[in-house]
């Protein structure tokens, strides 16, 4: 539990950007697997970003600059600075389809 202290207290927010980050898989019987995602909860991440699905690498580039844009210059808390970054993605011409904007999901403190 002290280690979780620590974790709150120097860390506000995990991106996870890569491939089905939020899935938790179970191929062995008998062997209990987490999500990454999972494994930074119990450590005590109080945010986490995590992907539900393959990701496409520039796609998700622009919208995690886009995503710290809002956070910092717009002063957005983290779900609307999210949120706002996938409206953009939803809107654009070339990353309109749910594959690129959909994946990504905000767990825990959404401040």
């Amino acid at each position: 539990i002290a280690g979780h202290d620590k974790m709150r207290k120097n860390v506000d927010i995990v991106v996870l950007s890569a491939c089905e980050t939020a899935v938790e898989k179970n191929r062995s019987s008998g062997k209990e697997f987490i999500s990454i995602s999972k494994a930074f909860a119990t450590a005590g991440v109080p945010t986490l970003i995590a992907t539900l699905w393959k990701i496409n690498d520039a796609s998700t580039k622009e919208l995690f600059i886009e995503f710290y844009k809002n956070l910092k210059d717009k002063k957005q808390n983290k779900l609307d600075a999210l949120h706002n970054a996938q409206l953009s993605h939803r809107n654009s011409e070339k990353y309109s389809h749910p594959f690129y904007w959909a994946p990504y999901l905000l767990i825990g403190d959404f401040r």
